[in-house]
């Protein structure tokens, strides 16, 4: 009898529990969604031509963000994107409740979603490039014109090299090998 009641009264808590990560599950889903859409959205905006009005960036930054929620973890959820522009950099902004459906048992009817992110307009024309360079075992492999490692190796030196006779101050350059494993250097 004292089992009885004690699953009895444990039910509900372990219900909510359960119900909760599934709603948490799905919130992480969308949050990411969203991130990517307001990330493509601000690269897009960023990448309007130099002479675009805020305007211009703006509705370039909302028309990709539209197009990038369709569909996926979001649903029918309604976010709200918006974009400035400060100093030559784009910042957007993301603003959203998804509805919870288990949750709502314990009170909790939505989770916010605020997202931001910012990117660097091409006022200046300046780049960074980062090169993912293959260590792995298949890059000892013969091709025509040698092994695949030192094939890749003159090509990289030879692209950064171009690159720093363009103008030392307009181009970073990062390296990372890839192996197994990625290592980023600096």
């Amino acid at each position: 009898g004292n089992v009885g009641i004690m699953c009895a009264l444990t039910v509900l808590p372990m219900f909510l529990a359960a119900g909760a990560a599934i709603d948490f599950a799905r919130f992480n889903a969308a949050q990411a969604q969203v991130q990517a859409a307001l990330d493509a959205a601000a690269l897009a905006a960023a990448a309007a031509p130099q002479d675009s009005t805020l305007a211009k960036r703006k509705q370039i930054g909302e028309a990709t963000f539209a197009v990038n929620m369709t569909g996926g973890n979001v649903g029918n959820m309604k976010v709200l994107a918006s974009f400035d522009m400060q100093n030559g950099i784009v910042i957007a902004k993301a603003d959203g409740d998804m509805g919870t459906s288990f949750m709502k048992l314990g009170g909790i009817n939505t989770m916010d979603i605020k997202l931001q992110s910012e990117v660097n307009s091409l006022t200046n024309k300046k780049a960074e490039i980062a090169l993912v360079l293959d260590y792995s075992g298949s890059m000892d492999d013969p091709v025509k014109g040698g092994a695949k490692y030192d094939l890749m190796r003159k090509a990289a030196t030879k692209l950064v090299t171009s690159l720093e006779n363009m103008d030392k101050d307009a181009v970073k350059v990062g390296l990372v090998p890839f192996s197994q494993y990625v290592y980023a250097t600096l």
